[in-house]
């Protein structure tokens, strides 16, 4: 059996649900009319829903072309210009803070199975998170995971705001394995998109598990089937399954 000392693990729609609840953008949404009134800029609101897809449209092009994704404080920016309003610092401070922080107000929910999972595996091996952020960077995510009392399984953190590099680009997943001292053909990622987590394995030369138990419409819209995992699971009891027969702890 092939031996594995590190697990590094996408956050979204692999360990958390990346659904965005309806309580979470009408937050964002309130703040944004606010600043919009603060700033005497005049607007209509059944134009919000076309702001915010163009400005996740501009997100993924720099996402996929640049490999690095915006922080909050660029992505409000966006948004904002899309009404053509150019925001006193105080304004634009407040949206970008209303919209890192509402995933703190609002949690999205743990995926089936995780957490008995990362209890598993973290007795055998070194977890650690590669994650990309959007609108909430890693200090805000990081306490997604406290509230979830599932922190306490990682000891390695790659957010993109915080590295400068989103996935596949390979500094996103040699920060969390140079941190734990580890080689890449001892170590295995498992994410959800084929673009970044598992591209920037192939890359590397890294085992990786695609996991594919939670399908929205988003990750659906990025999957590129040509790229290819080593392995594929459904739900979490098969990626700790899988993990166990084909590996075993350094």
């Amino acid at each position: 059996m092939k031996k594995l000392s590190v697990i590094t693990i996408d956050f979204w729609n692999t360990l958390l649900s990346n659904l965005g609840s309806e309580r979470r953008q009408q937050l964002r949404e309130s703040a944004l009319k606010e600043v919009l009134l603060r700033e005497n800029v005049p607007f209509d609101e059944t134009h919000f829903a076309t702001a915010f897809d163009a400005v996740l449209e501009q997100f993924k092009h720099i996402w996929f072309t640049e490999h690095r994704t915006l922080l909050t404080n660029e992505i409000t920016a966006l948004l904002l210009q899309q009404f053509n309003c150019k925001p006193t610092k105080e304004s634009l401070d407040y949206l970008t803070h209303t919209f890192s922080v509402g995933v703190v107000q609002d949690p999205p929910e743990l995926l089936p199975q995780v957490e008995k999972s990362l209890e598993i595996l973290s007795k055998d091996f070194s977890l650690g998170v590669v994650s990309d952020t959007y609108y909430s960077p890693g200090k805000q995510l990081r306490k997604v995971l406290k509230h979830h009392d599932i922190i306490k399984y990682f000891s390695s953190f790659s957010f993109s705001d915080e590295t400068g590099v989103s996935k596949p680009h390979q500094k996103a997943f040699t920060v969390v394995l140079n941190n734990f001292k580890s080689s890449v053909k001892e170590s295995l990622h498992i994410g959800d998109i084929r673009k970044t987590d598992i591209l920037g394995a192939n890359v590397l030369n890294m085992d990786s598990i695609l996991y594919t138990g939670n399908p929205t419409p988003f990750t659906t819209s990025l999957d590129d089937t040509s790229i290819l995992p080593t392995y594929e699971c459904t739900s979490w009891d098969d990626i700790v399954s899988t993990i166990y027969q084909q590996y075993s702890p350094k």
